[in-house]
């Protein structure tokens, strides 16, 4: 970072107390980069460049210190041979002999990490994640690892993050604690010489990589060979418009999109095809910088990074209409060389909008039909075929008035596979490792099962009480909750009471509803009331319920002044179990929104802010509740997963 920013040690040295050898280090690494830069040629000598590697010093700086090119320096270092070697670090100091060393790289004369001569694949971590984040790819790596340790193949693991599973010692036959840059991976590569490498359960970071690797002028030194998709396949599933044309060929629905460059084009894009519409760059996966927009005037809440982009007409973005209140599914396809499959899929609490890493899901879907069940399969098994994928496919539908559209595809594995694991006791990445390695899968599909299971997302909005708790399509969970019942609404109230374990205690729910959510209460208002919940609201949500032959307590909007009763000082009650509140986004109650739903999430009350999702929760309590003893009982996976399952 000292060096980043062109401090001196002295600088440095006032920021915070340093040892005496680490300021040794930073001067001895900018007398180095001195030395460079007065005489660029002077890298090219066997001493210079092997201290300078020594000394971290990437290809891709040295090549901008000396105005060279990357391919010159590698050129260099593959003539005189300077490449690193790899140390091992033994558990406990080596008190006992380490099952799987880490290694890591350094210059110096032995290499303890000689390559395998058993055959051996490498498989790539997802490198650093939020806490919480990327489990599904740790989730995979490790049930890979396994699944080539059992078929007597050296399981080789590369990652950066310490606070994995797949980071463990016993996890694979060897570690690389090495960062995820393609130079680090190059190297490892070049030393390991593997059989293959699998890039599927490295989430983005894996499909960023490999071009670096496959396509760049490293190509031109060594390949190596990725298992699962080609790098073709990633473009087309990247590009939206060359999927799009892909998606053509099969029996799907299709949305008004259109690709712009610049401001006015984008305003005249939103004119032709009609609000709502969702805006993204061309090129984007999983959510990130993705955009709802209801009126021109959402242009204004862009960050101002997009709003330059589209003020210099140099980004592509795509803009297409918004399914609102569609149905989304999760497909988890593995295809393999033959084109057997397995499909597994999952449908959404939330509408079409949130991301599906945020989304509650519950499989086997519930709302689906047996005929686009059907349709469904076929259409994600037609794709695959086309793309000639291998390996594992996301696929992301949305159903509306009977039609299915496809959102994206990502050809990797997604944040569902270990939620589907368990739930059908089918080992996802395992198969998928198979079908990689150029081996027969049996085809599987299940459309209904003797129980469901219910994925709910966990958000650290309690960590962060002035972030805007409206779930979107960029992700913001930091983990999950399952919940498995032979009963539909006692799965759903389980996977809730994960997240929040006094929500179905008998208590008072503050309601605050747009107009437009308020109907959403009809069928269940009277089933609560008799169930013991007692109803607080402002004053149109509140008027609504009574017109219903309900009783409800007024509480004043923060807005009304003059008033100690107000929404802000009721959430403070420790009878509050809930709060139903849906955005309006205009005017003054936006702000009263914000402040519920901040207020609510700082008292520790959980908050309901889409329709669907409070629909679901009063579906739970109600069903659960009125049902038998209305006791929760927990189930084993080995329970369900018996013969006879939980029937």
């Amino acid at each position: 970072e000292a060096l980043r920013k062109g401090m001196s040690v002295s600088e440095v040295n006032n920021i915070s107390k340093v040892t005496p050898w680490f300021l040794e280090q930073i001067e001895s690494i900018k007398l180095l980069e001195n030395q460079i830069e007065e005489n660029p040629d002077k890298i090219f000598t066997t001493e210079l460049m092997r201290e300078a590697k020594g000394m971290s010093f990437s290809d891709k700086y040295l090549a901008y210190l000396t105005n060279k090119g990357q391919r010159e320096i590698l050129q260099f270092r593959f003539d005189h041979k300077i490449f690193p070697v790899y140390k091992a670090v033994d558990t406990c100091s080596g008190e006992f002999a380490a099952l799987t060393p880490y290694f890591y790289s350094t210059y110096a004369q032995e290499n303890e990490a000689q390559a395998f001569s058993e055959k051996s694949v490498a498989i790539m971590g997802s490198g650093p994640n939020r806490i919480g984040q990327g489990i599904e790819f740790d989730y995979s790596c490790v049930k890979s690892c396994q699944r080539l340790r059992h078929k007597k193949i050296k399981a080789i693991m590369i990652n950066s993050n310490p606070e994995t599973v797949s980071t463990d010692y016993d996890s694979s036959d060897r570690l690389y604690l090495a960062p995820l840059f393609s130079e680090d991976l190059f190297d490892i590569f070049l030393n390991e010489k593997p059989y293959g490498i699998i890039a599927s359960f490295s989430g983005q970071t894996g499909i960023g990589v490999r071009e670096h690797i496959e396509k760049s002028f490293r190509a031109d030194f060594e390949t190596f060979n990725f298992l699962g998709p080609s790098l073709d396949v990633l473009e087309q599933t990247e590009d939206r418009k060359l999927f799009s044309q892909i998606t053509k060929k099969v029996d799907l629905a299709h949305t008004q999109a259109l690709e712009v460059q610049g401001y006015k084009n984008l305003v005249n894009a939103m004119t032709e095809i009609g609000m709502p519409v969702i805006i993204r760059p061309s090129y984007v996966i999983g959510g990130e910088s993705m955009y709802i927009f209801y009126s021109h005037e959402d242009i204004n809440e862009l960050p101002e990074s997009l709003k330059s982009q589209l003020k210099n007409s140099n980004s592509v973005f795509q803009v297409e209409t918004y399914l609102e209140d569609a149905i989304e599914y999760d497909v988890d396809l593995i295809r393999d060389t033959k084109g057997n499959t397995v499909f597994t899929i999952c449908e959404h609490i939330e509408h079409a909008g949130v991301h599906s890493g945020d989304s509650g899901m519950i499989s086997p879907p519930v709302i689906l039909t047996g005929p686009l069940y059907t349709k469904m399969k076929t259409i994600s098994e037609e794709l695959a075929n086309l793309m000639d994928v291998i390996g594992p496919i996301n696929f992301q539908y949305a159903v509306k008035d009977g039609q299915i559209f496809c959102i994206e595809a990502n050809p990797r594995g997604s944040r569902t596979l270990p939620f589907l694991s368990k739930a059908y006791n089918i080992s996802l990445p395992q198969i998928a490792t198979d079908a990689m390695l150029g081996e027969t899968i049996e085809p599987w599909h299940q459309q209904t099962g003797s129980f469901f299971a219910v994925k709910q997302s966990t958000f650290p909005f309690d960590r962060f009480i002035k972030d805007n708790i409206i779930l979107g399509p960029k992700m913001r969970s930091t983990g999950e909750t399952m919940g498995m019942d032979c009963d539909k609404e006692r799965a759903l109230l389980k996977s809730y009471l994960g997240n929040y374990p006094n929500l179905a205690s008998e208590g008072r729910i503050l309601i605050s509803l747009a107009d437009k959510n308020k109907e959403i209460l009809l069928p269940y208002l009277k089933a609560l009331g008799n169930l013991g919940y007692q109803f607080i609201a402002t004053s149109g949500t509140s008027e609504y319920i009574r017109r219903q032959g309900v009783s409800c307590e007024d509480v004043a909007k923060i807005t009304d002044d003059g008033k100690d009763d107000n929404i802000v000082k009721a959430l403070k009650d420790d009878s509050i179990r809930m709060v139903f509140n849906t955005p309006k986004n205009t005017g003054a109650s936006k702000s009263d929104g914000e402040v519920i739903r901040n207020s609510a999430i700082a008292y520790g009350i959980p908050c309901f802010t889409r329709k669907e999702n409070i629909k679901a929760v009063m579906e739970a309590l109600i069903g659960t509740k009125s049902n038998g003893d209305g006791e929760l009982h927990p189930i084993s996976l080995q329970e369900a997963h018996k013969p006879g399952g939980l029937l």
